[in-house]
């Protein structure tokens, strides 16, 4: 279909502002050593990477919406967004999507698991730990603490030229994927048909006062619920005949 780019390039466009920083800080590590303070970069690194991972699924969860692959209550946020489609899930969970309709990216568990932890653990501690004690080892059990307990630091061995290449096969992967899906005929589909929705509908145009934007905003809303639906929904009713919806 002229004039629809593939799922690479647009997957590929959501992530390179990412990619780019991602690979800017990995290039400003100096030495694999925590004695070398730039060594932070590489989680610094890792977590600008994920985060563009992350938005890049999302669009691809949005696409397979669209073909009629993925049901929208999985994608939609707690409130309904008239005229949007949106993916609210988080990382972890778009991977085991990705995994259960059929394309394993599951290989950045590894990456996000640390990221997780570097973000999220802290906890404070209160009980037994182990030790090894004498010339012949022997388990040891103490109780302690109380202990505050959080990701220290990282060295991850991981370059710039990493980056690209988990990046490219993972556009690769996704990509084909999501391109088999036939999502392209309905993105052509409900593009004709935003073209064949009124102008300047009336009375709604005529009757709100441009200066008061929450008019203006209830009354895009108002029209988006009626002409374009949840999740673009009353547009994609006739869009899925080939694909239907799950």
């Amino acid at each position: 279909m002229a004039g629809i780019p593939r799922s690479k390039e647009l997957l590929k466009l959501v992530m390179k502002p990412h990619l780019e920083v991602t690979k800017e800080l990995l290039r400003m590590v100096k030495r694999q050593s925590t004695a070398d303070p730039t060594h932070r970069f590489q989680i610094a690194a890792v977590t600008i990477f994920l985060a563009g991972v992350d938005k890049a699924l999302s669009l691809a969860l949005q696409l397979l919406y669209l073909a009629g692959k993925i049901e929208w209550k999985w994608l939609k946020p707690a409130k309904p967004e008239w005229g949007i489609i949106s993916c609210r899930p988080g990382l972890t969970a778009k991977i085991l999507k990705l995994k259960e309709l059929g394309v394993d990216i599951t290989r950045l568990r590894d990456l996000v698991d640390l990221r997780n932890e570097y973000i999220h653990s802290c906890s404070i501690y209160a009980g037994y730990s182990f030790g090894v004690k004498g010339k012949k080892p022997r388990l040891t059990l103490r109780a302690n603490g109380p202990t505050i307990r959080y990701a220290g630091e990282y060295l991850l061995g991981i370059r710039a030229d990493d980056i690209k290449r988990i990046a490219e096969d993972l556009l690769d992967l996704v990509s084909v994927f999501v391109d088999g899906s036939g999502w392209r005929s309905s993105y052509t589909s409900i593009a004709g048909k935003i073209r064949r929705l009124p102008h300047d509908p009336e009375p709604e145009t005529s009757n709100t006062d441009t200066s008061d934007l929450e008019a203006v905003s209830r009354i895009i809303d108002k029209l988006n619920q009626e002409h374009i639906g949840e999740g673009l929904s009353r547009l994609l009713t006739s869009c899925l005949t080939a694909h239907p919806r799950l």
